[in-house]
């Protein structure tokens, strides 16, 4: 499995997770359940910034064994809640699953 670390966006709080040059892999990230949408699986993640509030992240993945492929997303806005942060993580995904669909005739 590959996983693509994406650089870290500034959001709107003085917290740890604003701070260019913390990496993904040194945040603790709360896996919700997965949504499997054509050839993708969709993990919604969230993590608790030091300001109490909460940052989205998404991984899609495609493929199988050798040839998986893991991409994660993190967002720039922070929410309320851990749900809050889940559910539009979740909805990114699934517009982005949708743009990659074929169009049918």
């Amino acid at each position: 499995m590959r996983v693509v670390d994406v650089p870290v966006m500034r959001m709107h709080c003085a917290c740890a997770a604003s701070r260019p040059g913390v990496s993904l892999n040194s945040l603790n990230y709360n896996s919700h359940p997965t949504r499997s949408i054509g050839r993708y699986t969709l993990t919604p993640l969230t993590h608790k910034t030091d300001c109490g509030r909460f940052q989205a992240a998404l991984s899609i993945r495609s493929g199988r064994g050798t040839t998986t492929h893991d991409r994660v997303y993190r967002f720039i806005p922070l929410f309320a809640t851990s749900r809050d942060a889940a559910r539009y993580g979740l909805e990114q995904g699934l517009e982005y699953a949708q743009r990659q669909q074929p169009a049918t005739a």
